[in-house]
């Protein structure tokens, strides 16, 4: 059945149809990928051809009939992105991105966290300094952008011992048809080597904001890198984007080992994405407060969100939550979940013995 619809939407990819068309290679916040044909684009009097260039984030409406295309009717600029098209490098780094997109996402299927962050790298690629040079493919905002987009894709990388016989020892590189870490013993030819700075490096930039990616090759001395800091601190760098005083953290210092930092960091990135999206960070005088104790075996942790719409109990177990028990259950511990019409209140229980190693 055809239908007009509208939407935000990122061009990743465009190229000639005929004499005056483009097809377009969408991503879209309503519906995921999707292929689109701009008629008439190419011409002098095109009502929207320059805002359909790629990396361009628009707001369009299409037009969806029989075939696999859909139709622009309509487009409007949101953010151009223009410094990113006009510098050799910048240009190379979101080429990469696209490229990531359009290889990992390739359903038209709706998921606003990867539109979201789409438009979050492309904003930070703006921000690269011109003039730059080097090897696109390894700059830190195009590694920590592929890294967020398999994470997104279900597809997080092992790094906490080897994905093989899961010994914890000295870790020598990354399989990639394994998606983790491998020690000397089980590690093929096709193993990409990693030193142990390495490592740090992936893990930095896999729980690292993408506008810090750049910053974190440049970090000075006196800051401490995510496999040092203590528990409460990495709650606050994950609270951090979105808005300070926003949350309120209270408890005691605790160390986190090396390989316990990628769970929790994960814990609470999933559940502050999911205040941002549905809960108490998604309107302006929604606030969380995190309190937190501990004994010598397990730490308890209360996530209180107040101020936001009225929650309920989800009609199924998203993407989201797999990740959260899946992490939680990495730190020997379990979570449970008090859906108030006031807040959700999420009460952890972690064990101490798993935190520290």
């Amino acid at each position: 059945m055809a239908r007009s619809y509208k939407t935000e939407a990122v061009v990743l990819r465009s190229f000639r149809l005929g004499e005056a068309d483009r097809v377009l290679h969408l991503y879209t916040r309503a519906l995921g990928r999707v292929g689109a044909v701009a008629k008439g684009v190419r011409k002098t009097k095109s009502r929207f051809g320059a805002r359909l260039e790629p990396f361009s984030h628009v707001e369009l409406v299409l037009h969806q009939g029989s075939g696999e295309l859909h139709t622009v009717t309509g487009a409007s600029l949101v953010e151009p992105h223009r410094p990113t098209r006009e510098d050799r490098y910048r240009l190379s780094v979101g080429l990469v991105g696209a490229e990531a997109m359009l290889r990992l996402f390739v359903e038209q299927e709706e998921n606003e966290r990867a539109f979201e962050a789409v438009t979050r790298f492309l904003a930070a690629a703006d921000a690269i300094p011109a003039g730059l040079r080097g090897r696109p493919a390894l700059d830190p905002l195009a590694l920590g952008f592929q890294l967020k987009l398999l994470w997104l894709s279900g597809y997080l990388p092992h790094l906490d011992a080897c994905v093989e016989c899961g010994e914890a020892g000295e870790l020598v590189g990354y399989l990639p048809s394994a998606g983790g870490a491998v020690c000397a013993a089980c590690a093929p030819s096709e193993t990409v080597a990693l030193s142990p700075e390495g490592f740090r490096g992936v893990r930095a930039l896999l729980l690292s904001p993408l506008a810090d990616a750049h910053a974190l090759v440049r970090r000075r001395h006196d800051q401490v890198p995510w496999e040092e800091a203590e528990f409460g601190e990495i709650l606050a760098r994950i609270m951090l984007p979105h808005g300070e005083g926003r949350s309120v953290l209270r408890g005691p210092a605790l160390s986190v080992g090396e390989r316990a930092t990628n769970s929790l960091a994960l814990l609470f990135y999933e559940l502050a994405t999911n205040a941002a999206k549905y809960g108490s960070l998604s309107v302006t005088q929604g606030a969380i407060e995190i309190e937190w104790d501990a004994d010598e075996k397990d730490v308890r942790l209360q996530w209180r969100e107040a101020g936001g719409p009225i929650t309920k109990p989800p009609e199924r177990q998203g993407y989201g939550a797999k990740l959260v028990n899946g992490a939680v259950q990495q730190l020997g511990g379990k979570v449970e979940y008090d859906w108030r019409p006031e807040g959700l209140i999420a009460r952890l229980r972690l064990s101490i013995a798993s935190l520290t190693q």
